[in-house]
């Protein structure tokens, strides 16, 4: 990796660092969806809130990491999720985790290698995955799998909606065996989405 590319990826690790306040980090913002939004499915007024999570290198370590890992989202509400992922690795996963499920419309949208042309996708190639996101407990099962950045070093950006109706404490989990170390230690590939 060049100089240029590892101080960018480390000035946005501090950037990420500076909102991550004792990890655990609350990204969100509220607003009145459009007519034309999809509004919650439970009747109640139509809001939108957003989380943020950036998938890097931990500068000190160099584990894969999520950035925040633990985090809090609103329940009946509409959740705007944005993974940015810098990193450029595949990792081959089972065929169940290349499906997106759990997320409004069953899809997500992505744009690959800073493009600024968005794709919408069901699935990707089992062998086209650098992460998930994942949470198979108490009733929840969502899974949204990550492509890798681009050669480049620009990241590739996923979005996608979910609606969180029971309240509580899930864990999510990546489920592509992208680094052992980070798979293992809860605040790097695992975490805990709790829904309020």
């Amino acid at each position: 990796m060049d100089d240029q590319l590892w101080f960018n990826r480390v000035a946005l690790l501090i950037a990420v660092a500076v909102v991550v306040v004792g990890g655990t980090v609350l990204v969100v913002g509220e607003h009145t969806a459009s007519a034309s939004g999809s509004a919650p499915s439970s009747g109640a007024p139509a809001t939108v809130d957003y989380l943020y999570l950036t998938i890097a290198f931990n500068p000190v370590n160099g584990m894969d990491e999520y950035f925040p890992a633990n985090f809090t989202v609103p329940s009946n509400t509409l959740v705007v999720i944005t993974i940015t992922n810098y990193d450029n690795g595949t990792n081959l996963i089972a065929p169940q985790y290349s499906q997106v499920a759990g997320t409004v419309g069953g899809s997500a949208t992505i744009w690959k290698d800073g493009s600024s042309t968005p794709q919408t996708y069901s699935s990707v190639a089992v062998t086209d995955v650098a992460h998930t996101f994942t949470i198979n407990q108490g009733g929840l099962h969502l899974n949204v799998p990550v492509p890798p950045a681009g050669p480049t070093g620009l990241p590739t950006t996923v979005r996608f909606s979910a609606e969180f109706t029971t309240p509580g404490s899930f864990t999510w989990m990546c489920m592509a065996p992208c680094d052992p170390n980070s798979m293992a230690t809860p605040g790097y590939m695992m975490g805990t989405l709790t829904v309020d």
